[in-house]
Protein backbone atom coordinates (compact mmCIF):
# COMPACT_ATOMS: atom_id res chain seq x y z
CA UNK A 1 0.00 0.00 0.00
CA UNK A 2 1.34 3.24 -0.88
CA UNK A 3 0.83 6.39 1.77
CA UNK A 4 1.28 9.61 0.22
CA UNK A 5 2.16 12.54 2.80
CA UNK A 6 0.12 15.62 2.35
CA UNK A 7 1.49 17.75 4.59
CA UNK A 8 3.69 18.07 7.20
CA UNK A 9 2.54 19.79 10.42
CA UNK A 10 5.20 22.51 11.09
CA UNK A 11 4.62 22.59 15.13
CA UNK A 12 4.56 19.03 15.82
CA UNK A 13 8.04 18.85 13.35
CA UNK A 14 9.49 21.83 15.45
CA UNK A 15 8.54 20.35 18.98
CA UNK A 16 10.30 16.81 18.04
CA UNK A 17 13.73 18.10 16.39
CA UNK A 18 13.95 20.52 19.44
CA UNK A 19 13.54 18.21 22.02
CA UNK A 20 16.00 15.77 20.34
CA UNK A 21 18.69 18.04 19.77
CA UNK A 22 18.00 19.99 23.17
CA UNK A 23 18.23 16.45 25.25
CA UNK A 24 21.76 16.09 23.27
CA UNK A 25 23.03 19.11 23.67
CA UNK A 26 22.20 18.85 27.75
CA UNK A 27 23.44 14.84 27.55
CA UNK A 28 26.92 16.75 25.94
CA UNK A 29 26.98 19.52 28.52
CA UNK A 30 26.84 17.65 31.07
CA UNK A 31 30.23 15.36 29.79
CA UNK A 32 31.89 18.78 29.40
CA UNK A 33 30.51 20.13 32.93
CA UNK A 34 32.15 16.92 34.38
CA UNK A 35 35.35 17.50 31.99
CA UNK A 36 36.19 21.04 33.94
CA UNK A 37 35.99 19.68 37.22
CA UNK A 38 38.09 16.53 36.12
CA UNK A 39 40.41 18.86 34.50
CA UNK A 40 43.49 20.93 36.36
CA UNK A 41 42.40 23.29 38.85
CA UNK A 42 44.95 25.91 38.13
CA UNK A 43 47.28 27.03 35.12
CA UNK A 44 50.93 27.17 35.11
CA UNK A 45 51.02 30.58 37.02
CA UNK A 46 49.23 29.13 39.74
CA UNK A 47 45.82 30.78 39.24
CA UNK A 48 42.55 29.40 38.95
CA UNK A 49 41.48 27.33 35.90
CA UNK A 50 37.91 27.00 35.83
CA UNK A 51 35.59 30.25 35.48
CA UNK A 52 32.56 29.60 37.54
CA UNK A 53 30.68 30.87 34.53
CA UNK A 54 32.33 28.17 32.05
CA UNK A 55 30.31 25.75 33.79
CA UNK A 56 27.15 27.08 32.90
CA UNK A 57 27.71 27.40 28.69
CA UNK A 58 26.63 24.41 27.87
CA UNK A 59 23.43 24.49 29.32
CA UNK A 60 23.31 27.62 28.20
CA UNK A 61 24.08 26.77 25.13
CA UNK A 62 21.05 23.97 25.16
CA UNK A 63 18.45 27.07 25.85
CA UNK A 64 19.63 28.93 22.65
CA UNK A 65 19.49 25.27 20.55
CA UNK A 66 16.10 24.82 22.37
CA UNK A 67 14.63 28.58 20.58
CA UNK A 68 16.36 28.24 17.19
CA UNK A 69 16.11 24.60 16.51
CA UNK A 70 12.40 25.34 16.48
CA UNK A 71 11.81 28.06 14.40
CA UNK A 72 14.32 26.34 11.67
CA UNK A 73 12.34 23.00 11.49
CA UNK A 74 9.16 25.39 11.75
CA UNK A 75 10.47 26.77 8.92
CA UNK A 76 11.97 23.57 6.92
CA UNK A 77 8.02 22.11 7.46
CA UNK A 78 6.63 25.15 6.49
CA UNK A 79 8.95 25.87 3.01
CA UNK A 80 8.44 21.91 2.34
CA UNK A 81 4.60 22.29 2.58
CA UNK A 82 4.23 25.37 0.09
CA UNK A 83 6.56 23.58 -2.67
CA UNK A 84 4.54 20.13 -2.16
CA UNK A 85 1.40 22.10 -2.86
CA UNK A 86 2.35 24.33 -5.31
CA UNK A 87 3.64 21.45 -7.00
CA UNK A 88 0.06 19.17 -6.39
CA UNK A 89 -1.27 22.48 -8.01
CA UNK A 90 0.81 22.95 -11.20
CA UNK A 91 0.95 19.22 -11.75
CA UNK A 92 -3.73 19.46 -11.47
CA UNK A 93 -3.35 22.30 -14.04
CA UNK A 94 -1.17 20.72 -15.86
CA UNK A 95 -3.03 17.61 -15.80
CA UNK A 96 -6.79 19.71 -16.28
CA UNK A 97 -4.86 21.53 -19.77
CA UNK A 98 -4.16 18.43 -21.24
CA UNK A 99 -7.58 16.41 -20.61
CA UNK A 100 -9.54 19.50 -22.04
CA UNK A 101 -7.33 21.13 -24.44
CA UNK A 102 -7.48 24.34 -23.41
CA UNK A 103 -7.64 26.17 -20.33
Amino acid sequence: MKTKISRLSPHQNGKVFDVMLAVTTLIVGVLFTLMFFVGPGTDDEGKKAVWELTLFVPYIFALVYFVFDYFFALLASTVYNFFIISQRTTSFLTRLSVTNGKL
